[in-house]
């Protein structure tokens, strides 16, 4: 009896937990403007985003002024289909939302049948006029391009953005010389910093470049660094934001596997040790 319970359930918990990590993911929002050829705005169009990894569609109606609104997308490369009886079908490609960065297209309907479809190569980022806010982001496309040392990305990856000044090591590497107690790291919107020994004062001795949950390279999809006019979310919360957000899943099974080899005898010598050593009987030195 025990096991059939357990049988049973194992896989509640396990469809709970899941349910609760999908309400944790970091979510943007994207809007934009439909116009015709002329520039005229065109109300009643419908807009479908499609999200290229899952296959999840959302979906919108521009209002009198031409204008509509998605809020709550995830994160990721999306296509967006604009329809409207009477123009022919505009569907953007490769449009990348990215953490906290509100998204802004524009869209131009041509006369044309419905059946129609104009597609638009949109590129791999979309520039957002929404937020003064200044921050880099990467994504783990080009994180898994940068020769690292360490699948930690916050070690690893984030010194290489623009601000960051790592002098002894990692750990104690500041953003625009601020002190290490104005970084705050968070993943999927839940601060993992180790607020107890992180230090609001000096430049170096705090511990505020650390995050309690390593974020590994393969759970990440992109680490965005904000670092001057943050938004109102998030400007209590110190006056550098390090936002991670983690992979959502795809349709497609995928996989990744590392391998070190270490020896001894790849290792550098010491300056010292090169310099104290018995000479060399085959060279005399």
């Amino acid at each position: 009896m025990k096991h059939r319970l357990l049988r049973v359930i194992t896989p509640l918990v396990c469809v709970a937990l899941m349910s609760s990590l999908a309400y944790g993911q970091v979510t943007t929002s994207l809007s934009g403007t439909v116009t015709d050829s002329s520039g005229a705005v065109l109300p009643g169009a419908d807009v479908v985003a499609k999200a290229d990894e899952t296959g999840t569609t959302f979906t919108a109606v521009t209002n009198e002024r031409g204008i509509f609104t998605i809020p709550a997308m995830p994160i990721g490369r999306y296509t967006v289909t604009v329809s409207l009886s009477g123009f022919k079908t505009v569907a953007l490609s490769d449009i990348r939302l990215s953490t906290a960065t509100a998204a802004q297209v524009t869209v131009k309907l041509e006369l044309g049948q419905l059946s129609e479809t104009v597609t638009v190569k949109s590129g791999t980022e979309v520039v957002q006029t929404q937020a003064n806010t200044l921050g880099s982001t990467l994504t783990t496309e080009q994180i898994s391009r940068l020769p690292l040392v360490t699948r930690d990305t916050l070690w690893g990856a984030v010194p290489f953005l623009p601000g960051v000044d790592t002098t002894t090591g990692p750990r104690a590497s500041t953003i625009n010389g601020l002190p290490s107690g104005a970084i705050n790291i968070s993943i999927d919107g839940v601060n993992t910093q180790d607020n107890n020994n992180r230090s609001a004062t000096g430049t170096g001795g705090g511990c505020g470049f650390f995050s309690l949950i390593s974020p590994r390279l393969d759970a990440v999809e992109e680490v965005t660094i904000s670092t001057a006019a943050q938004g109102a979310d998030s400007a209590g919360q110190g006056a550098v934001q390090i936002k991670y957000t983690t992979r959502s899943g795809t349709n497609h099974y995928t996989g990744s596997a590392y391998f070190y080899d270490r020896d001894p005898r790849w290792n550098s010598n010491y300056w010292f040790n090169n310099r104290d050593r018995d000479p060399d009987p085959d060279r005399g030195c």
